[in-house]
């Protein structure tokens, strides 16, 4: 009898030992899975159409983000057409960023396609919704010459260094959305660009404001919220309408400004053809300096560096 409840003692204890045993394993088990939860959960995938976007982009995301140019610096976006790769990119996209207002308007069909796919997990923003644009304010009745852009808003809003931190702050506001766990990273590291920017600012306005002559001329009309924010003047484009050559009579009306206001200089881009300035300009202006609104290239691979690399570019241009 005695060995019996020994015996019954010993199938209880062993039985009590094989709980514990299990528990622990789930226990364990569970504990392993919280540790390594930061490791399966995948990036925000992110896409912008133009490099100075794009780069604001990667300023705030840094690290904790896929980001993705989809304009290949030194292209125009006027020329754009999507592959089929980057169709195939953009279904993967979290967070889509367009410039907006007829700089890049073939971005308007992809965000549909994504929009009428029904995905939750997609946010795509008009990124001319967020700043103050300004009309055009170079509108001829001259034979109709910009009848096209009456009523119409510059869309180079980017190249005011005042809205890189209002594009900064809406890129903060939409990856927090999609990953509230790094809302406090993106936040600080815009602020930390907005920083550095502020901190560039001032040095360029300093610069500039040594410049006696401050009057351009431009190939393309992408140069208003730029010359608007250091006081410069833009006093003349020679293609007011982007891919359309202007009148003769236009074309004379540039010349009396060149010739009023002693300007020598025509400010051209790298993602335009620089044969058509060329000859449009030949006889009026004998000297070519390159502006470039996008960037992306060379010593343009930042947008602090783009904005820095056109001030120094104008500053030694007028100087002289």
């Amino acid at each position: 009898m005695e060995k019996m409840k020994k015996s019954n003692i010993l199938v209880i204890m062993l039985f009590v030992f094989s709980v514990l045993i299990f528990l622990f394993a789930i226990w364990f088990y569970n504990q392993e899975d919280v540790v390594q939860e930061p490791q399966r959960s995948e990036k925000v995938r992110a896409v912008a159409t133009i490099f100075p976007i794009y780069d604001i982009l990667r300023e705030v995301g840094g690290d904790r983000i896929d980001a993705t140019l989809l304009l290949t610096p030194g292209a125009s976006p006027h020329n754009f057409e999507a592959s089929p790769k980057d169709i195939k990119e953009l279904d993967k996209t979290n967070l889509f960023l367009f410039a907006g207002a007829g700089v890049d308007f073939w971005a308007n069909d992809l965000v549909k396609d994504n929009v009428n796919q029904g995905r939750a997990d997609y946010i795509a923003i008009d990124m001319s919704s967020i700043v103050e644009l300004r009309p055009f304010s170079n509108v001829k009745s001259d034979e109709g010459e910009d009848s096209d852009k009456e009523g119409a808003f510059d869309p180079h809003f980017w190249l005011s260094p005042k809205n890189a931190p209002l594009i900064a702050n809406e890129i903060v506001y939409h990856l927090s959305m999609l990953d509230p766990n790094n809302k406090d990273y993106y936040q600080q590291n815009a602020e930390n660009f907005i920083t550095k920017l502020n901190e560039k600012t001032v040095q360029w306005q300093e610069n500039i404001n040594t410049l006696e002559n401050k009057k351009m001329i431009v190939f393309h009309d992408a140069w208003f919220y730029f010359a608007d924010y250091f006081g410069l003047e833009v006093i003349a484009a020679f293609e007011p309408i982007a891919g359309k050559s202007p009148s003769p009579k236009y074309l004379q009306s540039i010349l009396n400004e060149i010739e009023k206001n002693k300007v020598d200089v025509l400010f051209i881009e790298p993602q335009l053809d620089p044969k058509i300035a060329l000859a449009m300009a030949q006889g009026i202006v004998n000297n070519f300096v390159i502006l470039d609104p996008l960037g992306g290239l060379d010593e343009r691979n930042s947008y602090i560096d783009l904005i820095d690399y056109n001030v120094k570019t104008i500053i030694k241009a007028l100087a002289n």
